[in-house]
């Protein structure tokens, strides 16, 4: 699906993906941890090809033991705006 924002061409894709805690894998390179104990999951997402971030679920973010660390303001392409949390492991 290509949709059109403003004079941009802009594409939307959906895609499986592994997303983990980059935490873990630090550790786990530095081996305190082993590599199966590193928290991964393999999610289900829409890539938009005009987005400059990457937005997780709420219960992403906690499966993979991810904390907040700041807020930022987010415009959606809908031109909703929102506060939502960045979050890092």
């Amino acid at each position: 699906m290509v949709r059109i924002l403003g004079k941009k061409k802009v594409g939307k894709f959906s895609v499986t993906l592994e997303v983990a805690n980059y935490g873990d894998i630090a550790n786990a390179d530095a081996g305190i941890l082993t590599p199966d104990k590193v928290r991964r999951l393999a999610i289900s997402a829409v890539v938009d090809s005009g987005a400059t971030s990457l937005v997780l679920p709420q219960s992403v973010a906690k499966q993979l033991g991810l904390r907040s660390i700041d807020k930022v303001r987010v415009r959606y392409a809908d031109g909703r705006k929102a506060m939502r949390e960045i979050v890092g492991g």
